[in-house]
């Protein structure tokens, strides 16, 4: 399973970048996040564990997450094994001009067990709704993007 979203944001890249590499600070930018507790790590780099509480599907999940990638300003990779499936987040930020920026996220599910393998054919019908809920998360971090960089702005003005 392979999920890909790009959003246009009207902010710089170092921004955007900025906004997405800061995990802690996740559960005040992404709704459906809760939580973020780092259990290793800090500051945030390659190697940091941490596990994000978000509601999907209507309830409450968890999920430990390692940073097996970062590199400002333009790449964060995560990575996660739960019930037999490896997961990989990946978010690239690609710069279109001085205030313009292309973010990616691309979210996959790799079944790694006989068992993950036969859910991951009975669940097909849950990747729209991740979808959904991945779509959300990136309008969410655009607007925190947007309006970081239209404060800055007006503190420059």
């Amino acid at each position: 399973m392979e999920i890909a979203i790009t959003r246009t944001i009207a902010a710089p890249a170092a921004r955007v970048f900025g906004i997405v590499a800061d995990i802690p600070n996740w559960p005040k930018v992404i709704g459906a996040i809760q939580s973020i507790d780092i259990l290793s790590g800090a500051p945030v780099g390659v190697g940091t564990h941490f596990r994000e509480t978000r509601t999907l599907f209507g309830r409450s999940a968890s999920e430990d997450m390692y940073v097996a990638a970062l590199d400002s300003p333009h790449r964060l990779l995560l990575t996660a094994d739960s019930h037999g499936m490896h997961y990989i987040t990946e978010y690239t930020v690609e710069p279109i001009d001085a205030m313009s920026t292309r973010l990616t996220l691309r979210f996959r599910g790799t079944p790694e067990t006989i068992t993950a393998r036969i859910l991951s054919r009975l669940t097909g019908f849950m990747v729209p709704k991740l979808k959904k809920a991945i779509e959300t998360d990136m309008n969410d971090l655009a607007a925190a993007a947007v309006k970081t960089a239209a404060a800055e702005k007006a503190g420059t003005d």
